[in-house]
C-alpha cells in the first residue's frame, strides 16, 4: 500500500515539474549497509533497505525519509534529501536515543527503528516520548504516507 502512496506522491510532484528519487542501485545500498554497521553500529533493517531499492529519500510535505548518504550514493540524487548516517550521527546526541535507528522525521515525530527488540516506532519530536509502536515497517510508512 506504502508504494502506492509513493506513485500517488510522485505524480503530485511531477504536476509541479518536481521529481522523486528512484531506488538505490545495489551497489549503493550494499556499500551503505556495510557503512551503517561500521559508523552506527547497527544494521540497515532489510525491509528499510527495500523502502531505499523504491525511494532513495523523500522530503514530501513536512515529512523527510532519510536516503543514501551523499558518499555512497553514485548516481545523482533528483532531490538533496537526508542521509541516514548523518541524521543518526546528529540525532544519536544523548543516552536514550543511542538506542534507535532513526530513519525519517516529520514536524513533530521522529520515525525509528529499535534493533534490539526489531519494533518501528513513531516518537514525539523533540521529547522522545514514544507515541506508537507498529508492528512491522510496512505498517509504519502506510501510516506516515497517507
Amino acid at each position: 500500500m506504502w508504494r502506492d502512496q509513493l506513485l500517488k506522491i510522485k505524480k503530485d510532484l511531477e504536476q509541479y515539474s518536481f521529481e522523486m528519487n528512484d531506488g538505490a542501485a545495489e551497489e549503493e545500498l550494499s556499500a551503505f549497509e556495510k557503512a551503517c554497521l561500521i559508523e552506527l553500529g547497527m544494521e540497515l533493517p532489510k525491509d528499510y533497505a527495500d523502502v531505499l531499492r523504491t525511494v532513495n529519500g523523500l522530503d514530501y510535505d513536512g515529512l523527510n525519509l532519510y536516503g543514501i548518504d551523499a558518499e555512497y550514493c553514485k548516481s545523482e540524487l533528483k532531490e538533496k534529501t537526508d542521509g541516514l548516517i548523518e541524521r543518526n550521527h546528529f540525532w544519536h546526541c544523548n543516552d536514550w536515543d543511542q538506542d534507535y535507528l532513526f530513519v525519517g522525521n516529520s514536524d513533530m515525530s521522529w520515525y525509528v527503528y529499535n534493533p534490539e527488540n526489531m519494533v518501528y516506532s513513531e516518537l514525539d519530536l523533540p521529547s522522545g516520548t514514544k507515541i506508537q509502536d507498529y508492528p512491522d515497517l510496512n505498517a509504519m510508512m502506510d501510516n506516515i504516507l497517507s
